[in-house]
């Protein structure tokens, strides 16, 4: 996949667009398609970067809109748009060669051809293939549906779009994957949401492979599987059987291995005797609370059965992955990375300016470390009452 910034001027205009895009004749095609006679649109400047995915090369296209706001356009209702005025072509290529991921400034001939091809007929050659069209329609029907049984009524919060899009691409990677990786967002902004998610396109993922889904969601607690039951329950909509592993019930569940399925159960049963050994071959293997993944026996016990499984998929979810503690640090980044791999973040600030979640306060208390258990809960529980009156 290529990844492009682009800067389009319109004919009899005095504004540029500025934007990204990984099909530039299609995105041209469809400017062509719905301007004006006499006001087609042109690229000014295409420049190409070397992009993880989507999410990444929007960064870059948010990193450069921010750098010219001064010429950045609002609409009379103080939204913003991706059209600037009076943006130096020039300017923004020197801005844009101080970025890492940059990789080259496309010729005047080479944008000359994409505006040759954008021009050409349907009977003509196609940017995308039908096979990415199909896809594409695909994720968006998917998608719709997804919101409609577990968001009914709610505009999904930009993030959720944004990991359905990442998440996606990640998904339909030809070749077998063995992919590790996290999803950062805060206490309140839709974790759970963000693992089904996760569970319902990898299961996609087998269906275009005619493979059998085979997912297994592990929570450090029970009670956090007693909170979540109702929505995974949804997930027969599509075509997963959900089977309860919680409060003991791991051992006494037979699995089939001839239908879509994902097993929920906490850390505790599958390092039980047998807890782990007796399920199927897990296509996903997902933990909530990503950072606990990391005590001692069960460490060990997934490692070995990932590699017995060949697992495409390890995810995970968590407010805050990195821990002050280093022997977590040492063996998350033995699953995830060195460089924890982040699927999506979302940090506090950003929750708290979209209003998403409440902004947090912070208390602090010093306790003595010589006085008692007591003194010190005494203490705190002082401090508390002095904020709350």
């Amino acid at each position: 996949m290529e990844y492009y910034i682009y800067l389009v001027i319109q004919a009899n205009h005095d504004q540029q667009k500025l934007g990204m895009t990984m099909y530039p004749i299609s995105r041209m095609r469809t400017y062509l398609t719905g301007d004006a006679v006499g006001y087609e649109k042109q690229y000014a400047g295409l420049w190409q970067f070397n992009c993880k995915n989507k999410h990444e090369l929007h960064s870059v296209e948010k990193f450069l809109q921010n750098r010219f706001l001064t010429k950045r356009q609002f609409r009379d209702y103080g939204s913003s748009t991706e059209w600037f005025k009076h943006l130096s072509v020039l300017i923004l290529e020197t801005v844009i060669k101080t970025i890492p991921s940059f990789v080259k400034t496309l010729t005047i001939n080479e944008i000359t051809e994409i505006q040759k091809k954008a021009r050409q007929t349907e009977n003509e050659e196609e940017d995308e293939s039908d096979a990415l069209l199909f896809l594409e329609f695909n994720r968006k029907t998917l998608f719709t549906k997804f919101c409609k049984i577990f968001l009914p009524g709610k505009i999904p919060r930009r993030i959720q779009t944004e990991l359905w899009s990442l998440f996606h691409e990640i998904s339909i990677r030809p070749e077998h994957q063995t992919y590790r990786g996290i999803v950062q967002w805060p206490t309140g902004t839709g974790k759970t949401i963000a693992t089904l998610m996760l569970i319902v396109l990898a299961k996609e993922r087998c269906v275009q492979h005619d493979n059998i889904y085979r997912g297994l969601f592990v929570s450090p607690k029970n009670d956090i599987l007693d909170t979540i039951s109702t929505d995974f329950n949804k997930l027969s909509e599509f075509g997963i059987t959900v089977y309860d592993g919680s409060h003991g019930n791991l051992s006494g569940l037979t699995v089939p291995i001839n239908k879509h399925i994902l097993v929920y159960a906490c850390q505790a049963a599958l390092t039980m005797k047998e807890g782990m050994t007796r399920l199927p071959t897990i296509t996903h293997c997902h933990y909530d609370e990503v950072h606990r993944i990391t005590g001692d026996e069960y460490f060990k016990l997934l490692k070995d059965h990932l590699l017995k499984w060949n697992t495409e998929f390890l995810t995970g979810t968590s407010a805050t992955p990195e821990t002050g503690s280093s022997s977590q640090k040492q063996k998350l980044s033995e699953l995830f990375g060195e460089e924890l791999n982040i699927i999506h973040k979302c940090d506090v600030d950003e929750a708290v300016q979209e209003g998403w979640i409440a902004k947090p306060r912070f208390l602090v208390d010093i306790l003595k470390c010589s006085d008692s258990r007591d003194v010190q809960l005494n203490s705190l529980l002082s401090a508390f009452a002095t904020r709350i009156d």
